[in-house]
C-alpha cells in the first residue's frame, strides 16, 4: 500500500481536519487511492480487534460502490474534458480553413469590384453584407479590405 504509512500518521497523530486537508490537497485519482487504502487498513485493522466493521458498520457495504461512483465521475471528466480540447481543435482548424478561403474570396470580390467586372454589383453587395458579418462577430479588419472603392 503506497499510502499507508502516510494514512496510519495522520490516524494517530493528527486530527480528521488535517487527514482530509491532505486527502483534498492530493490529485484527485489518488484520493481514490487513498480511501480504497484507508478502507482497507479499517477492515485490517476491525479484524485485528475481533469487530466486523462489514456487519456493524452499514456504509461499509456501500463504499466501494461510492468509491467507483467517484472514479467514475473523474474519469468522465477528465473524458470530457479530452473530448472539448478536440472539438476545440477541430473548430480552430475549420475557422483556419474558412479564414483562408475567405482571403481567397475577399480578394476575389476586391478584384471584381475594382475591374468593374459584369458581377460587379452582386459583389458589392456581398461586400457589405461580409462586412457587416465581420463588424458583428467581432473580426473585421479594415485594412483587409483596403483595395475596395468607398461602396
Amino acid at each position: 500500500m503506497k499510502y499507508k504509512d502516510k494514512i496510519n500518521q495522520l490516524i494517530s497523530e493528527g486530527s480528521q481536519a488535517e487527514f482530509l486537508e491532505w486527502l483534498q490537497s492530493q490529485p484527485e485519482m489518488e484520493q481514490v487511492e487513498i480511501m480504497r487504502e484507508l478502507k482497507q487498513l479499517t477492515l485490517e485493522f476491525s479484524k485485528k480487534m475481533n469487530f466486523n466493521i462489514r456487519e456493524d458498520v452499514p456504509l461499509m457495504e456501500q463504499y466501494d460502490k461510492k468509491m467507483d461512483a467517484y472514479e467514475d465521475g473523474i474519469l468522465d471528466l477528465r473524458l470530457a474534458d479530452d473530448m472539448m480540447a478536440r472539438v476545440n481543435e477541430v473548430m480552430d482548424n475549420h475557422i483556419r480553413k474558412m479564414a483562408k478561403a475567405n482571403n481567397g474570396v475577399r480578394e476575389h470580390i476586391i478584384y471584381c469590384i475594382v475591374n468593374d467586372e459584369p458581377n460587379a454589383p452582386q459583389m458589392k453587395i456581398l461586400a457589405q453584407k461580409m462586412i457587416a458579418l465581420e463588424k458583428k462577430e467581432n473580426f473585421h479588419e479594415p485594412e483587409k479590405w483596403k483595395g475596395l472603392p468607398e461602396i
